[in-house]
């Protein structure tokens, strides 16, 4: 197969990848890693503070600004990357941002667009193609919804499974939440839910990911007696991996539209089973033996009365062949290489 000059346009939301848990940054990252092991001629648009040295070599970076939340600073990025690629040549631009400011630059014939928020587009898109990509099939009807008149593609979004595997570690019977700190994020009601029905639950995640929570962090922590429920907070990637493999299952309830839910994904590579919120994609994530979808956050003690009662070894095998088969880096990567070559061919969308 012939090889391709490929930009892939990060976020400076976080470095990418960043250095613990990220979503998109870290997705971009395996879809960088993933063509350039196929022979593609990849660079990668990412932050200043962006580690070079996780990337193999072959792989070229542009550094625009230093990553930042409040705002993300994807304005002063694009315009940066805008100057460092004149005159430059690509056969595909992939832009994974939140903004996607490349489809301003007609000079980058064939872009691809991967969406990662909720669609909520202010005005058409300046491109009658845009080929706009949803991170599930739930994610790219709601995008069509949005844009009457355009069509979207789905990729679901892959995790690295050297990196998120089952390890050796003592088995728990404890549930566990692993994610932003955040009440959309629907933390704070399942910390309520296990407390009232005696469901041990640990809680994990980044509470300074976004500022002016300090409330809210703290009244997370203030339902958690450190024994039945336990405030852990942000951990290591290496740290998060061992607690999602001994766990007995890992919750997300998200109470937002959630576009995909990587943790979802990340959990059943390392072998654990899930219960979801049925909120966007995150349901499209559960098949049998893998986990169980509510609707109403009442459903959640039922749901682990179930798993528990279910021998996770069982269930184990189920977990990993659905990420192999579905949310794997190597199959995201399979999806997106597809979409290049239709678009190369005159099949935008």
């Amino acid at each position: 197969m012939e090889s391709l000059k490929i930009l892939i346009v990060s976020s400076p939301g976080l470095p990418t990848p960043a250095p613990a848990y990220s979503g998109l940054e870290m997705v971009n990252f395996n879809i960088a890693l993933g063509m350039h092991k196929r022979g593609h001629k990849v660079t990668v648009v990412a932050s200043v503070d962006s580690d070079a040295s996780r990337y193999p070599d072959g792989i070229d970076i542009i550094k625009t600004v230093y990553s930042a939340l409040l705002p993300i600073p994807e304005q002063e990025s694009f315009e940066l990357y805008d100057f460092k690629t004149e005159g430059k040549d690509f056969d595909i631009v992939h832009d994974s941002t939140h903004q996607h400011h490349s489809i301003l630059l007609d000079r980058f014939r064939h872009q691809i667009h991967t969406v990662h928020d909720d669609a909520n587009f202010q005005q058409p898109p300046r491109r009658p193609l845009p080929c706009f990509v949803g991170i599930s099939y739930s994610h790219s009807r709601r995008i069509n919804e949005m844009c009457p008149g355009i069509v979207a593609r789905t990729c679901w979004n892959g995790v690295d499974t050297k990196l998120h595997r089952p390890v050796d570690v003592e088995q728990s019977d404890r549930f566990l939440f692993v994610g932003r700190i955040q009440w959309l994020k629907g933390v704070h009601m399942l910390a309520d839910v296990c407390r009232q029905n005696n469901i041990p639950l640990d809680i994990v995640g980044d509470d300074s990911h976004f500022g002016g929570q300090d409330g809210f962090v703290k009244s997370v922590k203030n339902l958690c007696d450190g024994q039945l429920l336990k405030y852990i907070g942000p951990v290591s990637n290496e740290e998060k991996v061992r607690r999602m493999a001994a766990a007995r299952a890992v919750i997300v309830p998200s109470m937002f539209y959630e576009p995909f839910g990587l943790v979802a994904a990340e959990a059943q590579a390392c072998g654990t089973p899930v219960i979801v919120s049925d909120l966007g994609g995150l349901k499209e994530q559960v098949r049998p033996m893998t986990g169980h979808v509510f609707s109403h956050f009442y459903e959640i003690p039922e749901l682990c009365r179930r798993v528990t009662d279910t021998d996770k070894m069982a269930q184990t095998p189920f977990c990993l062949r659905n990420v192999d088969e579905n949310f794997s880096a190597e199959k995201m990567c399979d999806r997106y290489e597809v979409m290049y070559r239709d678009i190369l061919n005159g099949k935008e969308w």
